[in-house]
């Protein structure tokens, strides 16, 4: 790609960047919480949900759609989850079986496993499929996502889908008004297979 247009899709994600993090500061507590709880219902009666034998999933910004009654309903169903930490400019996720003493707060003030938590292993529970909960800021019906800008996920991504065996299935999870119908896609960028929302299952 040439410097000049991926310079310009760079400002048109910087641009949109701003107008996603207005738009959820813009939005009630009570707007967060019911969305919240329809999208995890939606994700938890969907088949990726049904046919998922581990659940790598985080915990949300302020502000973002909350992954908590996933994580809950995933542990209650005796489905492993594992959860993010930022080490080395890189993604490693630490497996999570609940409660406060597992987590602290990491560098973005997210929280996150503590260090000396287990390594998720690709096969360590069987070849089931893996469901990746991909946080951003947006996504669109084509499945691209707008991240932070750091690259984080769409490094671990490609490294997890070249290297698993078993299927791998990325969904993004956010509100119906950070679903727009297209977003600028650089080489690099890893698309999700779905994006759920309060209102929808793409």
């Amino acid at each position: 790609m040439r410097l000049e247009k991926r310079t310009q899709i760079q400002a048109r994600k910087a641009l949109l960047r701003r107008r996603m993090r207005s738009l959820l500061r813009a939005m009630s507590e009570q707007e967060r919480a019911q969305g919240s709880r329809l999208a995890a219902a939606r994700l938890c009666g969907s088949p990726w949900w049904r046919e998922a034998v581990w659940v790598l999933s985080y915990f949300p910004l302020a502000g973002e759609l909350d992954t908590v009654p996933i994580m809950d309903a995933a542990l209650r169903q005796g489905k492993g989850v594992a959860l993010p930490r930022i080490a080395g400019g890189q993604l490693t996720f630490h497996v999570y079986r609940g409660g406060a003493a597992e987590l602290i707060r990491g560098a973005y003030g997210i929280l996150e496993p503590r260090p000396d938590r287990p390594l998720f292993k690709l096969g360590e529970r069987g070849s089931g499929p893996l469901l990746v909960l991909a946080p951003g800021l947006a996504f669109d019906r084509c499945g691209r996502r707008l991240g932070r800008g750091k690259g984080y996920y769409d490094r671990f991504l490609a490294a997890l889908r070249e290297g698993s065996s078993a299927p791998v299935r990325a969904v993004g999870l956010c509100f119906s008004a950070q679903l727009l119908s297209a977003l600028p896609a650089q080489p690099g960028d890893q698309p999700v297979d779905g994006v759920v929302t309060e209102t929808e299952l793409l």
